[in-house]
């Protein structure tokens, strides 16, 4: 956090706040922020209700209309799903936490209980198979 503060402070932006919380009970007021921004998170929790948790954290502490940017592992894609089952035998820092993926169906889900729609989607890493990619980044929208 200390070094993304300092970034940004070189890079003259001074309208941003950075804290490390428990995602799923956010400590901030009811509809503060504009926009939330959350990377590499959603991997590393235990289950999808986390995740819903999370979303609806998220979404109570946004304004109307505030976007909502954060990625997930795409459990529809099958290289994804063994990559993650089998990591703890290959990754000696992945038995000390979780590695998970979520289908597209249960992130639209728990998006729509946390009343925010999707802006935009980007599949990354297989752009023509857009089902089966597997990180995707997800742009939302408190509604």
């Amino acid at each position: 956090i200390s070094q993304a503060r300092e970034k940004a402070l070189t890079g003259g932006i001074t309208r941003i706040y950075f804290s490390q919380q428990d995602a799923l009970d956010l400590s901030f007021k009811q509809g503060i922020f504009d926009m939330i921004v959350c990377t590499n998170v959603f991997m590393t929790m235990d289950s999808m209700e986390s995740v819903r948790k999370a979303l609806v954290s998220m979404s109570r502490v946004c304004r109307k209309g505030a976007t909502i940017c954060f990625d997930y592992r795409n459990a529809s894609n099958p290289h994804v799903r063994l990559k993650y089952r089998l990591a703890p035998m290959y990754d000696s820092t992945i038995k000390r936490r979780n590695v998970n993926a979520y289908r597209p169906d249960e992130i639209s889900r728990a998006l729509s209980e946390a009343r925010m729609s999707v802006i935009s989607r980007q599949c990354i890493g297989l752009p023509l198979l857009r089902d089966l990619a597997p990180v995707v980044i997800i742009k939302a929208q408190k509604i």
